[in-house]
């Protein structure tokens, strides 16, 4: 009985424990989502999605001609992590314009995004078809 309990109560402790993945982990999953998301927004509606990442700030759009319209609230980003989008190729983007755009079919230029916090860098690599694929140290 006394092991029982000591197991039960170990249990208990172990659940309420905070989350041993942290802020880049579970960060980097958050955006795989959104970006999964976007990319099926794009697919499903015929028009083109933004996401833009900025300052804390993960922002949804989309193209209304001649502008980008926002879609639904801005989230905010962890303090803690910082987000970095580098490309695989060159690309002159306007201003306002958004990190990664899908088109209707899904499309996007290929990316990476690195989520960085207390020493762990994890990258999110963007395939052109829109796939996301998350590298972990």
């Amino acid at each position: 009985m006394v092991v029982f309990i000591i197991g039960l109560t170990t249990s208990l402790v172990v659940l309420t424990l905070p989350d041993r993945r942290g802020e880049p982990e579970s960060t980097a999953q958050y955006l795989s989502r959104v970006i999964a998301q976007a990319r099926d927004q794009a697919i499903f509606t015929g028009q083109p999605v933004g996401l833009l990442v900025e300052d804390q700030v993960l922002d949804l759009s989309v193209w209304r001609d001649p502008i980008w319209v926002e879609r639904g609230r801005p989230e905010l980003l962890p303090d803690q992590v910082d987000v970095e989008i580098s490309y695989d190729q060159q690309i002159t983007r306007p201003d306002a314009w958004p990190d990664l755009v899908f088109d209707p079919t899904g499309l996007v230029d290929p990316a990476t995004i690195t989520v960085r916090a207390r020493q762990t860098d994890i990258d999110l690599t963007i395939e052109p078809n829109g796939e996301v694929r998350i590298d972990r140290p």
